[in-house]
């Protein structure tokens, strides 16, 4: 799946590609019962009564209640995919007392069959830098070093890429320096790539950039090769960019191209509208972002409302698919969506407002393509349900969404309106991540007020199933 959607971890995707691209093996599909290679029915519904998922022994009260923990205060701990297995494993990144634990190693705790490993193993980190540097899973701060985690190198597996350090100042201007990811740690000594040049010192400090400032660029794997390139969508200094064209900077194992290759940019639209790698002001018109909508591995530019044009926001989305030559087609396609819905429902590509109304695009049934999800909706006779006992999945046709949706069915033993939406930290805390390694998306509960031992020993873990 396209990493915008997809439910990540501080810089790093976590739900692998689509079927055919790297991340997501083919040869066993899910739920092949018949040993046939072929995929016997696709997941429509979490299961009703869930599982334990249990969680390392000797952690402070609470300290798993949330599916993260980024605060200030000690344990920090993420979830991620470190091994490439495709299953989340516990990392924690900081733990005060524990000589060493965001220095020179973190620990992680692996996935097992019915949880997490009751003993961590200790994964190392890069050595030379100041103490505690990696006590979070990322660092994009003002001070240095600024640092983050990403597969640069295509083998699906996170690197650490310090991309400014202070000591050595050619980090964040014509280098970053890669960390590779080798199966127990993270190599001790890193590689220098060497970065874009024509811009101004400093220009890639971090990961990412979509500032109000210029330049602005993003790492993205805009062509489905399955690397990730650097995507200039706006620089000052370089005509026409962020208005007609953006540049892509190739990734060259190890190094991105030292000049970007033209990628074209639909038109009509006002300058410096694509100065950034989305648009979702909702201040002004028009509503934008990058989607793989049909499963290819490659992103469209989607157009989700622009004031003027009947229907788009509610009836369909204008889609730009990519362009064999290089960039985006000029002409739109019609994207099809539900009718059913207020005016403007779909006028960003999600929405988690209170206006009645949550949904977000999700590869629920892990068949490769997006489906979009309501998980709250108060305009219709499932508005009492919705939330509570199912969600409401409308199809992917390939152009567009289906009218009528299906019900993706939740878990019970649950107030009203605990699940209205992808995610939640009230009195339940939940979250959808795939915790096993079956390419499928699970609900996972972390906290349960009326249960003290969900988040003290052990999760909820509701896996996707078929009928």
């Amino acid at each position: 799946m396209f990493g915008l959607f997809a439910f990540g971890c501080f810089g790093f995707d976590q739900i692998p590609e689509p079927p055919g691209k790297p991340g997501r093996p083919d040869s066993a599909p899910v739920y092949d019962d018949t040993g046939e290679g072929i995929k016997d029915c696709e997941a429509n519904r979490f299961d009703l009564l869930g599982q334990d998922w249990k969680l390392p022994p000797g952690f402070p009260e609470g300290s798993f209640d949330l599916p993260y923990d980024t605060s200030s205060e000690s344990p920090n701990w993420v979830l991620m995919d470190l091994d490439g297995d495709l299953a989340q494993e516990l990392v924690v990144t900081y733990w005060e007392g524990l000589a060493g634990v965001g220095t020179s190693r973190w620990l992680v705790y692996d996935d097992e069959a019915d949880g997490f490993a009751g003993t961590a193993t200790d994964w190392a980190l890069p050595t030379g830098f100041p103490e505690n540097t990696f006590q979070y899973a990322y660092d994009t701060s003002s001070e240095s070093p600024n640092w983050g985690l990403a597969s640069v190198d295509s083998d699906d597996v996170p690197e650490l890429v310090v991309t400014s350090y202070d000591p050595i100042p050619e980090l964040g201007s014509s280098a970053w320096r890669v960390f590779a990811n080798e199966g127990t740690g993270f190599a001790s000594s890193g590689v220098d790539w060497s970065l874009p040049t024509g811009f101004p010192s400093g220009t890639f400090n971090q990961l990412s950039d979509s500032s109000s400032e210029s330049p602005n660029w993003v790492l993205l794997d805009v062509d489905g090769d399955g690397d990730r390139d650097m995507v200039g969508t706006e620089y000052d200094g370089i005509d026409g960019l962020g208005d007609t064209r953006w540049l892509v900077y190739r990734n060259e194992a190890g190094s991105w191209s030292p000049s970007g290759d033209t990628w074209n940019l639909p038109s009509g639209f006002a300058g410096g509208e694509f100065s950034t790698h989305y648009d979702r002001s909702t201040s002004s018109s028009p509503d934008w972002t990058l989607a793989d909508l049909t499963g290819d591995g490659v992103p469209e530019l989607v157009v989700s409302w622009w004031e003027g044009f009947e229907g788009v926001g509610s009836t369909q989305w204008m889609v730009y698919p990519p362009d064999p030559e290089g960039g985006f087609q000029a002409v739109s396609q019609s994207w099809s969506l539900p009718e059913a819905y207020p005016e403007g429902t779909f006028r960003l590509a999600w929405d988690t407002s209170a206006d009645g109304m949550d949904w977000s695009l999700l590869d629920l049934d892990a068949d490769g393509a997006l489906e979009l999800v309501i998980h709250r909706e108060t305009h219709s006779g499932n508005a009492p349900t919705v939330g509570t006992t199912k969600w409401l999945v409308h199809d992917n046709m390939g152009t567009g969404f289906a009218k009528a949706p299906d019900n993706w069915v939740l878990p019970n033993g649950y107030p009203d309106q605990t699940f209205p939406a992808a995610s939640g930290s009230s009195d339940v805390a939940y979250v959808l991540r795939d915790l096993d390694g079956d390419s499928l998306t699970d609900l996972v509960v972390t906290r349960r007020s009326d249960l003290e031992v969900v988040g003290e020993s052990l999760w909820l873990h509701y896996p996707a199933l078929c009928d």
